[in-house]
């Protein structure tokens, strides 16, 4: 009897632990998550200009001071993993705008160097050949 008493302890115990470290990561989540979207809010609202100091864009004069408190324990070790969490989401909104912006810039020099590159062999601008009209009427 007292075996499956302590059976049925370590069972409620693991479902107890099983349900906080679920909790804490749906919050871990929603922070990565929603400071994320908030940073991109704020850019989109204040504009990319107001969103500079200097050099410096204002999410990294955010983020990278949240992460080295994580880090350090500045305010308990029960708060580093949600500074972790919106540092991250934060980081993550810089990063993808980054990463957008320099897709936009290469997806331009294509196009730019295709163009050239059509103009140097003397065709004309990218059309369907006649070919592909003949096959498109005939659908």
């Amino acid at each position: 009897m007292a075996n499956k008493m302590q059976r049925a302890r370590d069972f409620l115990r693991r479902q107890r632990e099983r349900a906080r470290d679920t909790a804490m990561q749906v919050l871990t989540d929603g922070l990565t998550v929603g400071s994320g979207a908030g940073a991109a809010y704020v850019r989109g609202r204040m504009g990319p200009e107001q969103m500079q100091l200097g050099d410096i864009d204002l999410e990294l004069i955010a983020a990278v001071p949240l992460k080295f408190a994580a880090y350090i324990n500045v305010f308990g070790r029960s708060l580093s993993p949600h500074l972790h969490a919106i540092s991250n989401g934060v980081l993550t909104e810089y990063a993808a705008l980054q990463a957008f912006e320099l897709g936009q810039e290469h997806r331009d020099q294509d196009a730019a160097t295709q163009g050239r590159a059509r103009a140097v062999r003397g065709i004309g601008p990218g059309t369907v050949s006649p070919i592909g009209q003949q096959r498109q009427a005939v659908r």
